[in-house]
């Protein structure tokens, strides 16, 4: 992977394919065990990853905005993909919302359960028939997050978002980092910048200076990513060789297509020159219309004042019903230098009052 510059992209990149090996591994054992054609495979992440150096790692999640432990939309949604022959309908971009709670009423119901026996009253909703068939969710709202501590919530209901955050990494990271492959080719002047509203950024924001910019990037992606279904053709011969892509490349040969042909490309078009600075969370909300504005460029919180007072007592319901956080400061007693470089439990919180977590509430 010499031709990836950045040591830290290089290193990240080499995970990843080690990652990908072992999913191969998994997926050739249940093809070699004939159990293949009754299997659902999910693969997802649990959240946006840690760009720009967060936590010393070397994420991406451009072109949306802000990184892991922020509210913004790289931070919450999540990128993955479900692989089955049972999916009565396969080889589409899904647009449905749906949170990691709905995981298990989904599987469940994928695998035959009675769905009676569930609680009534679980946060999770069932998205099989939706995502098997692509047809319309149930699930319209997400409750993003509710912090007290940090004084910030985020939610998501239909097209809408309302963010607030007086502190954390969602006030802290608030820029768009792409990476480094990237950085030559888009640009914005610094002029576009404050202190005040780039607090925490290491990194001038990069975008594309213009449309045609624009259009010569997502030629780059169609190239890169542009899949051919003719074994000759394939970028791995030695892959196509193996009995576990045989089997799914007959699946697909049958009509049981279980690839998208086209890459998954968020366009945001080129930003306004005010997208750094027209949300300050800190403030008050911002309101911005995800389905059409994925990146976060157009705060419509004072034009839309009505939605805003709407998703706030949503939040505010919600608040009604929460628990205090459990999290505590980070106590050095703990930390693996201290027990043989492991993690390990040291300490027995059962008898310990949670009054202490208890915070004032947002509303």
């Amino acid at each position: 992977m010499a031709h990836i510059k950045d040591p830290n992209r290089r290193l990240y990149a080499g995970m990843l394919s080690a990652l990908d090996e072992s999913v191969g591994n998994i997926t050739r054992a249940l093809q070699e065990r004939g159990m293949l054609n009754n299997t659902i495979i999910v693969f997802s992440t649990d959240n946006g990853g840690p760009a720009n150096g967060f936590d010393m790692n070397d994420a991406n999640n451009w072109p949306l905005r802000g990184l892991k432990a922020t509210l913004w939309e790289g931070g919450v949604r999540g990128t993955g993909f479900i692989w089955s022959p049972l999916l009565e309908k396969s080889g589409y971009t899904s647009q449905h919302l749906l949170h990691v709670t709905d995981w298990l009423p989904t599987l469940l119901h994928a695998a035959g359960f009675n769905m009676s026996q569930l609680p009534k009253d679980l946060d999770g909703s069932d998205q099989w028939t939706a995502i098997s068939r692509n047809v319309d969710s149930e699930r319209t709202e997400i409750l993003l997050n509710i912090d007290q501590r940090e004084k910030s919530f985020a939610i998501r209901s239909g097209d809408m978002k309302l963010v607030f955050a007086k502190g954390g990494y969602t006030r802290q990271f608030l820029d768009w980092y792409p990476p480094d492959q990237v950085v030559n080719i888009f640009s914005r002047p610094e002029s576009n910048f404050s202190a005040e509203a780039c607090l925490g950024c290491d990194r001038a924001i990069k975008f594309w200076k213009n449309q045609d910019e624009l259009k010569i990037f997502e030629g780059r992606m169609a190239k890169t990513y542009r899949m051919d279904n003719s074994s000759s053709q394939h970028s791995s011969p030695e892959l196509y060789r193996t009995n576990v892509y045989q089997s799914v490349y007959k699946m697909e040969q049958q009509g049981r297509r279980h690839r998208s042909q086209n890459p998954l490309v968020v366009r945001c078009g080129p930003p306004p020159p005010e997208a750094l600075t027209n949300c300050k969370p800190w403030l008050k909300p911002c309101l911005y219309n995800i389905t059409a504005d994925p990146c976060e460029f157009y705060n419509l919180a004072d034009d839309q004042e009505a939605v805003v007072e709407t998703l706030r007592e949503r939040v505010k319901l919600y608040e009604k019903g929460s628990l205090p956080p459990h999290n505590s400061t980070i106590d050095d007693a703990g930390l693996p230098y201290r027990h043989n470089g492991v993690w390990v439990p040291w300490r027995n919180i059962s008898d310990e009052a949670t009054a202490g977590n208890k915070l004032p509430l947002l509303f």
